[in-house]
């Protein structure tokens, strides 16, 4: 048995380079403060949208067996009526992946609480093409969903994120 010890390793990014599994290669971040409520009154599935844009990010691969790290976190969540609650779902490339929560935020006073959603993902994406990832919601029923509510100041200072990590295996 050999035992290598070094002080620094420095991986090459071109050409045959050391190749460390376990490491984050790279990290994408969309990092943005609530500029306008999202409300919705339909139980369409449709992409969340902050007032600045899609709430989507996209990172490239550098491995095609790297895994993909995510961490979603969203502010001023409200349903505002009856039995009502929302489904956030994760897409990737458009197609849907995963269930972040399929009963998020469910009210049945019509107290209309705010919440706040932090979650995490692993993806295996086996590609080293440009990979988007997005936050799909759907409400449960009919009643009023708001998504970065600004109840108490406009613009709210709470940061929504949606962060991704290149993990090489």
């Amino acid at each position: 048995m050999s035992i290598l010890k070094v002080d620094t390793i420095n991986e090459k990014t071109t050409g045959n380079g050391v190749h460390i599994s376990g490491h984050v290669v790279q990290v994408q971040a969309l990092s943005r403060v609530s500029t306008a409520k999202h409300h919705f009154s339909s139980t369409s599935t449709v992409i969340l949208n902050d007032g600045v844009g899609s709430f989507e990010q996209t990172i490239t691969p550098n491995f095609s067996n790297s895994k993909v790290v995510g961490y979603i976190n969203l502010s001023g969540i409200a349903v505002t009526s009856s039995g009502n609650s929302i489904g956030f779902m994760l897409y990737r490339n458009g197609s849907f992946i995963q269930t972040i929560d399929n009963h998020f935020g469910y009210n049945a006073d019509e107290d209309s609480d705010r919440h706040h959603l932090s979650y995490q993902f692993i993806d295996e994406p086996n590609s080293t093409s440009a990979v988007t990832y997005s936050i799909y919601i759907k409400p449960h029923t009919t009643g009023t969903v708001v998504i970065f509510d600004t109840h108490v100041s406009t613009p709210s200072n709470a940061t929504n994120n949606l962060i991704l990590q290149e993990i090489a295996q």
